[in-house]
């Protein structure tokens, strides 16, 4: 991608960031303004509901402000009833109308034509409110609380007091009405599911037209804002305040904040009554999320608009870098031409191109020094006018089916005469894409003639060496226990002194056993190696024989061995002698490698894995340079003298472990001298090879 294109992408990027960020805050404003005018709504509504409840209320004083003076002036009580009687056929929402003298004594009770008298217990609760104590802050119009005797709650008594000293008649004029007639705004918010309403009388009671889960929660102050909303209706405040989520599902609201508007309806000359007003913002929620899908919309299509800008760009880019690549490409191929020539020239073999007609299209170095250059061009017999017609027609076979199947076809070391003279050839057909029809398939003639003289003279030095290093370990191994033989018999005779009548016989002995020697190096030339029967073997006797086979040994060279191996180890999987043959072995290197006084441990435990167990043979010697410790399994390599060793033990050793499934490692001793370790499967675990020649 070109520095320009890049960046215009993040113009681009920057652009579409930008109407990302501009359409949240847009829609952070918008929500902002929907909050605002969600409250100034539901104020509104509140106030309405006020303002029809004081309608109503006024209604209630205008009529009390009409009985007054009439039955300050009248007379008759006759008078007084027809006019009551009047009044109650109007004002459908009074049920009662009482006058009392300025005892607070009865004088006269009118009740509605169509309703029934009232109950002794009513009348009672309304003398007793009449006679409660004065109180100096009572309005011209009082109003009482709820009737206890009332069931319904709806009743409440208004009450004026009428006449003074130049008036015929004193006292007060009573008003029982159902309030349930009262406010009719406060059906705005009966069954509305989203919204609740409070209506509270002067003495501070809610009205049955409350919503009771309201009316708990604020008698309570059951939430930080249910306690300010009492406060605001104790002080007659007006204004809104918001609740939580969590105090809205108290009033069986959804889950979301909730608009409270309270304020006061006030009478004329009567105490004020407070109406409060609930209102869920769920329903704000649905006209803020379709502004919120509005604007997400249009952002989306501004960043749609800057996306297919930006793909455009993109692939305007990519075209320009495919061009690029283009021409890359060409160069590579160029360039690739170049070399697969010039490895087609350097390659050591005859290589012939042809065509899709079997034409020579083209020969490499070695392909031009045999062949004539007006071969080019013509049919491959062209290329060989000395080769036999019975080889063309090979040839040529072997090129159609290399082009029919699409598969390398090849001849492998066949005696031809392909150039006059014999020789022995390999011939590979390698087809080629049927697109390029001027190469379509590659003859490749490999010349064997000085590969084969160097494989016969190979075979013959494996041959050599096969049968060397099989005499030379069958010699040593069979050199080991006869060394062990002399090496007691000249113990028995340094034991007996010169002058033993035996000492002659052990002579005998000796010197018999250095014929065999050599006479088993002359017969054991075409012997073989008898194969390893593997079964369960336990270490600790092996180890100890070992120990009673060398100890003399040990003793004559003056160099202690030590054997370590625990009765407990598992029994490894091993053929008995040649792991005996192994151990001798090792430990008889590691008394060549002690001087007089030295010390050498044959030691074994168990790995971690817990399938193997570890033998260590190790000697406090010299050691053996880092350099040479790569060699040393190496057949013939000896860091002895000559004709001290053979360099096959070490050999013969590794070959013999490997055939075992196990592992030999070689290293220093941690105290100076050469370590030997043998990682060998126990019996109970799977064996690498199972059952071979050592």
């Amino acid at each position: 991608m070109s520095r320009s294109t890049l960046i215009a992408l993040c113009g681009v990027a920057l652009a579409a960031v930008l109407v990302v960020v501009g359409a949240m805050r847009t829609m952070a404003s918008s929500r902002e303004e929907l909050e605002q005018q969600f409250a100034q709504g539901e104020r509104l509504r509140a106030d309405e509901v006020a303002r029809s409840l004081e309608e109503d209320l006024n209604q209630v004083g205008d009529y009390l402000r009409f009985l007054g003076p009439l039955l300050s002036s009248t007379e008759s009580l006759g008078d007084c009833t027809r006019e009551l009687r009047v009044l109650l056929q109007v004002a459908a929402e009074i049920r009662s109308a009482m006058v009392f003298d300025e005892q607070r004594a009865p004088l006269l009770e009118v009740v509605r034509a169509d309703a029934s008298p009232l109950p002794a217990a009513l009348r009672t609760d309304v003398l007793r409110w009449l006679q409660r104590p004065p109180r100096g802050d009572r309005p011209l119009i009082d109003t009482s609380g709820p009737m206890a005797s009332d069931e319904g709650g709806w009743l409440r008594a208004f009450a004026l007091t009428f006449g003074d000293a130049q008036a015929r008649r004193q006292g007060m004029v009573v008003l029982l009405v159902d309030t349930s007639t009262l406010s009719r705004a406060s059906g705005l918010h009966a069954g509305a599911p989203h919204a609740r309403a409070l209506f509270v009388d002067p003495n501070g009671a809610f009205t049955p037209a409350s919503d009771p889960a309201l009316a708990r929660a604020t008698s309570h102050a059951a939430g930080p804002a249910f306690a300010k909303l009492s406060n605001a209706i104790a002080t007659h405040a007006h204004g809104t305040l918001e609740i939580s989520p969590r105090e809205a599902e108290t009033l069986e609201l959804p889950p979301f904040p909730a608009i409270v508007a309270h304020t006061v309806a006030a009478p004329r000359d009567a105490a004020p009554w407070a109406v409060v007003t609930v209102r869920s913002t769920s329903v704000r929620r649905i006209h803020e999320r379709a502004l919120i899908l509005r604007l997400g919309l249009a952002a989306a299509g501004i960043a749609l608009c800057f996306v297919a800008f930006a793909a455009y760009l993109l692939l305007m880019s990519r075209r320009a870098l495919a061009l690029r690549e283009r021409l890359r490409h060409a160069d590579a191929l160029a360039h690739l031409h170049d070399k697969t020539e010039k490895v087609l020239d350097n390659i050591p073999a005859i290589v012939v191109t042809l065509s899709n007609e079997g034409r020579v299209t083209a020969l490499n170095r070695l392909a031009r020094a045999r062949i004539a250059e007006s071969a080019v061009g013509a049919p491959l017999a062209a290329a060989f006018p000395e080769a036999p017609a019975a080889l063309l027609a090979d040839l040529e076979e072997l090129v159609t089916a290399a082009t029919r199947d699409g598969e390398v076809q090849s001849l492998f070391g066949r005696r031809i005469a392909l150039f006059g003279a014999e020789g022995s050839f390999s011939l590979h057909a390698v087809p080629l894409e049927a697109r390029f029809p001027e190469a379509r398939v590659i003859l490749v003639f490999e010349d064997l003639s000085q590969v084969r003289a160097l494989e016969l003279q190979l075979l013959q030095a494996e041959k050599l060496a096969t049968v060397g290093v099989l005499a030379a370990g069958i010699a040593h191994e069979i050199g080991t226990p006869l060394s062990v033989v002399r090496g007691r018999a000249e113990y028995i005779g340094s034991k007996l002194g010169d002058g033993h009548p035996q000492r002659a016989g052990l002579d005998v002995i000796t010197g018999e056993i250095e014929r065999v020697v050599r006479t088993v190096r002359q017969l054991l030339d075409f012997s073989r190696v008898r194969p390893a029967q593997v079964a369960p073997v336990p270490l600790d006797r092996i180890a100890n024989t070992v120990g009673e086979l060398l100890s003399f040994e040990g003793q004559r060279r003056k160099v202690t061995l030590t054997i370590d191996v625990p009765a407990t180890l598992p029994p490894l999987l091993a053929d008995s002698d040649r792991l005996q043959q192994v151990l001798i072995n090792l430990v008889m290197n590691a008394y060549d490698a002690c001087p007089a006084g030295g010390a050498v441990r044959l030691a074994a435990a168990l790995s971690r894995s817990g399938r193997r167990v570890d033998i260590v043979v190790c000697d406090d010697g010299q050691g053996i340079p880092p350099a040479l410790r790569l060699q040393v399994f190496d057949p013939f390599f000896t860091t002895k003298k000559r004709g001290q060793g053979t360099g096959l033990g070490l050999a013969i050793c590794s070959e013999i472990v490997r055939d075992h499934g196990a592992e030999i490692e070689l290293g220093p001793a941690p105290g100076g001298g050469t370590e030997v370790i043998l990682h060998w499967p126990i019996a109970s675990a799977p064996s690498a090879r199972g059952q071979g020649a050592a």
